[in-house]
């Protein structure tokens, strides 16, 4: 039996009179792809900014492995493993690639720039190249991050997330702002960071590549949880084709 990685029990949240995540329960397993989709205003955002910590829901609860983490902050939960990435690309233009990475890795490690071991220098280039090479921007170390392709800086944002060794990453619209060519490698890209120490959570308007990628899929509807289940199940729920799929 699959590990659980995560467990939402009744979340709400309510901006005055508007309830923007309604008493959603959500469960993520172990090595699973769960892609989150639902219309415009569906709460989809609202519901990961709890996940993640930027917002404390109003009831409910959340468990990360066990651990209640409803009240901690963003910070807590990407030191346990919960990290992040947003729907606008958050990287340094004016840093290299390797400087992006490298400020990630010490802020995991909790290390300045000031290494006066050469071990410790040594093992921030050794974990540095490592995300690179699992992002696919090892012959990019030396070049400055605005000098990249838009492709290649949601590759190296999506680093900055890898970087703190996440267990569960939650991925906001990844494949936003990539052209049509761009999207059947992207879709690989996301499908080879799914192993066995790491789950994602992925909101994707790209429906081909939600169907492509999900091990299961949730469906938001005015902030609440309408179906879950398989792309095949999905697919098929005549609840979902009214609701946002259409025919």
């Amino acid at each position: 039996m699959a590990e659980q990685v995560l467990s939402v029990k009744g979340l709400v949240k309510r901006f005055g009179g508007l309830v923007a995540t309604d008493y959603v329960d959500f469960d993520i397993d172990d090595n699973q792809i769960h892609a989150l989709i639902g219309p415009n205003g569906a709460g989809k955002t609202t519901f990961v900014s709890q996940l993640a910590g930027g917002l404390h829901p109003d009831d409910g609860s959340i468990s990360f492995y066990g651990s209640d983490i409803t009240r901690l902050s963003m910070a807590d939960r990407a030191h346990m493993g919960l990290v992040r990435s947003y729907q606008i690309t958050s990287i340094f233009r004016n840093l290299t690639v390797y400087e992006n990475l490298a400020i990630s890795v010490q802020s995991r490690l909790k290390s300045t720039f000031n290494f006066f071991g050469k071990s410790a220098a040594d093992r921030l280039r050794e974990e540095v190249a490592a995300v690179a090479l699992r992002i696919e921007l090892a012959d990019e170390l030396d070049t400055l991050a605005c000098h990249l392709s838009y492709g290649q800086q949601r590759q190296l944002e999506i680093g900055l997330a890898l970087a703190l060794n996440p267990r569960l990453l939650l991925l906001d619209e990844p494949m936003a702002g990539l052209s049509p060519d761009q999207v059947p490698w992207f879709v690989d890209f996301i499908k080879s960071l799914k192993g066995k120490d790491l789950s994602i959570l992925l909101i994707e308007h790209d429906m081909d590549a939600v169907f492509k990628l999900s091990d299961r899929i949730s469906v938001l509807v005015s902030g609440k949880r309408i179906f879950s289940g398989t792309p095949d199940e999905v697919k098929n729920s005549a609840e979902v084709k009214r609701a946002y799929l259409g025919d």
